[in-house]
């Protein structure tokens, strides 16, 4: 009985939403763009994903003039959540290009009050952020008073709660927050926005932090005061579960200046870590010595599969650091000789080609191939 009203609910959940959407795309919401009317463009970003709406005030009345949205990469969902509202402004307005170009004014709204402190003159932001900056100077915009400002302490309280390790209260982070001096400095900056004076491991953040009470977080993470911090680390290094996931476990939920060099002195300086965890020994790096002439050592190795189904032979000459690619459709031995006969005739016959120890690059038939035209092959454990 119950799978049954699963399934019904879950038609429900969809009926509601495809209506939606039809509603969201139909004539009394949709508008035809007016370049004279008041533009806004708001974004917004979520751990997986941007969105973005271009909107139009006429006679007093709202209504969307364009959807936007999109996936974001496997790097784009490591940036900060700074990052990824800065990256969504940026988006929006370069998707939205066809109208916002020559206007001689628009809002670039936010609900991310830290993006007013980064898109202002006085700001210093990181490289990547300043790059973005960049990349908006085409449009005439303002970011006005945020599009939530009056959900803010809710949501940051929300964001808190959420924050806190298991074996630690929130009123016992705030009591101790307010008596840590340090905190209460940074405190003081967030509220003033006058930053001299502060702990530099802090500045250099400021534009990722905000507080509610006492308690300081640093995006979704909450930051932990100094007398609290080892009790912190004893809980996220239980079970020995060695150094990666220790600094998982710490980064999901607190954060202080050093916490990752102190988690790693933590593990390297416990027994019952030392005995579970594997040794990695990484072989010294030998230099490749320079030929004395072009085209006497060769490098070849494969790249792909492309989206299209193709890969690249990508063969390079070590004196030159000349490149020839060939894009073949089958990696065979046979195929690749095909691709080298090519390359041997327009250039000549090298000394050595190194590869790695693929299959096709080991069999027989290259090997033969290769003893016959003179090649001597080295491969990368020979490198090492």
């Amino acid at each position: 009985m119950s799978c049954i009203c699963f399934v019904l609910q879950l038609k429900e959940q969809d009926a509601s939403f495809k209506e939606l959407k039809r509603q969201l795309a139909s004539a009394p919401v949709l508008a035809y763009f007016d370049k004279d009317a008041h533009t806004r463009v708001i974004a917004d970003a979520s751990p997986v994903g941007l969105g973005a709406v271009l909107v139009q005030e006429k006679n007093g009345d709202s209504r969307a003039v364009c959807y936007a949205s999109r996936s974001l990469s496997q790097v784009e969902r490591r940036y900060s959540q700074t990052e990824k509202e800065a990256l969504a402004l940026v988006w929006a307005c370069e998707r939205f290009n066809l109208y916002l170009s020559g206007l001689q004014t628009f809002d670039l709204v936010t609900d991310h009050e830290a993006l007013k402190v980064i898109y202002s003159r006085g700001s210093k932001p990181s490289a990547r952020i300043e790059r973005w900056v960049l990349r908006l100077q085409p449009y005439n915009y303002k970011i006005p008073a945020s599009r939530n400002s009056r959900y803010d302490d809710e949501y940051v309280r929300m964001v808190t709660l959420e924050s806190v390790p298991i074996a630690l209260k929130i009123q016992e982070i705030e009591k101790v927050s307010a008596d840590d001096e340090e905190l209460q400095v940074v405190r003081g900056c967030l509220a003033s926005g006058n930053w001299e004076g502060a702990p530099k491991s802090y500045v250099c953040v400021r534009n990722e932090l905000t507080f509610i009470g006492h308690v300081i977080l640093r995006g979704t993470r909450i930051v932990i005061p100094e007398k609290l911090r080892q009790r912190v680390l004893r809980l996220a290094h239980e079970g020995h579960q060695g150094i990666v996931k220790m600094k998982e476990r710490l980064r999901s939920k607190v954060w202080w200046p050093g916490v990752d060099k102190e988690a790693e002195r933590k593990c390297r300086e416990c027994y019952g870590c030392q005995l579970v965890t594997k040794e990695t020994i990484i072989p010294p790096v030998k230099t490749t010595r320079l030929p004395e002439r072009p085209w006497q050592d060769l490098a070849l190795d494969l790249l792909g599969p492309l989206p299209t189904g193709e890969h690249l032979l990508v063969l390079v000459d070590y004196f030159s650091r000349w490149v020839e690619v060939d894009v073949i459709y089958s990696t065979t031995s046979e195929v690749i000789i095909k691709c080298l006969d090519k390359q041997f005739c327009r250039y000549g016959v090298p000394r050595t080609l190194r590869t790695d120890n693929g299959a096709n690059l080991v069999s027989a038939e290259m090997d033969g191939y290769l003893t016959e035209m003179g090649i001597k092959r080295t491969d990368d454990t020979l490198m090492a």
